[in-house]
């Protein structure tokens, strides 16, 4: 669990006895998109175990506030009713606990909005760039459109920083602008963890861009959760003089992430790529 927040602006935050985790959920392996970044290709059949992480969320509630809790895949919304069930049984647990869904867009019209405080769409190129990014259809600019007219309170825009895509200032500033114009005003930005070759080959460290050299951008503040992830949070005005926030993110090593918990379809780990706490 967390017991020392990131340090905020280079500064060395003290416990406060505010004892935190983060939980991702892993609903499945399974896949409607082939995106080359991906670890999770092969369209696997598995089986969740809703018990186990009903056990698990509830324990953890007890010992523990748990800051979020992250539903991913695989496309966690190929298994949507399952997602709905887990969605109102975190907020059965605790209503204060946040609930996210990150997602390609995949059968989108059946999440139940009404126990889901964000909706992370994945996007990481500009319109039709990202049916050759994730192998399949995804919602095209149009419909984001109409889906910003909506229910754009609870979507945010999450990009990949992929070479030949989106890969430098200039490059995140027009995908700000792009999607600013079909309503969306939240972003975040992040680096590809180096799990495969492909995201080794195409892997852009925002760290090394002059972020705050992006037009009408102000850098607010940045975090450091020490060889773990670092990040910053960005206010940009785009071309109509619109606010947007976004930020950007690298994850150094998922096994150091010891305030983010995964539970893996039917056990506990730490991190992403960490050790087994519950088998």
């Amino acid at each position: 669990m967390k017991i020392v927040p990131c340090t905020y602006n280079g500064i060395e935050q003290k416990p406060d006895g505010d004892n935190y985790v983060n939980l991702y959920v892993r609903l499945t392996d399974s896949c409607n998109a082939t995106c080359s970044f991906c670890e999770f290709r092969n369209h696997s059949l598995t089986s969740f175990d809703f018990y186990k992480f009903y056990y698990v969320l509830n324990e953890l509630n007890k010992q523990v506030r748990i800051n979020k809790v992250s539903f991913t895949g695989g496309e966690p919304t190929i298994k949507w009713e399952l997602l709905n069930k887990c969605l109102k049984l975190v907020k059965s647990v605790n209503e204060k606990i946040f609930t996210v869904v990150n997602s390609n867009g995949f059968m989108l019209e059946n999440v139940n909005f009404e126990y889901l405080d964000s909706y992370a769409l994945s996007r990481h190129g500009f319109d039709l760039q990202n049916n050759e990014i994730f192998g399949c259809d995804v919602l095209y600019d149009e419909e984001l459109h109409n889906l910003a007219q909506t229910i754009k309170d609870k979507i945010h825009l999450s990009c990949n920083l992929i070479k030949g895509y989106i890969d430098s200032e200039k490059a995140m500033y027009d995908f700000i602008n792009h999607y600013s114009r079909l309503g969306f005003h939240e972003f975040g930005f992040v680096s590809l963890m180096k799990v495969n070759e492909y995201c080794r080959s195409n892997h852009i460290d925002f760290m090394k861009l002059k972020l705050d050299l992006i037009p009408n951008t102000r850098r607010v503040c940045t975090f450091n959760d020490k060889q773990a992830c670092f990040c910053a949070n960005y206010h940009t005005f785009d071309e109509t003089g619109e606010l947007n926030r976004w930020y950007a993110r690298h994850y150094c090593d998922q096994t150091k992430a010891e305030s983010n918990l995964v539970f893996d379809i039917d056990h506990l780990k730490i991190g992403f790529n960490g050790e087994t706490i519950l088998a």
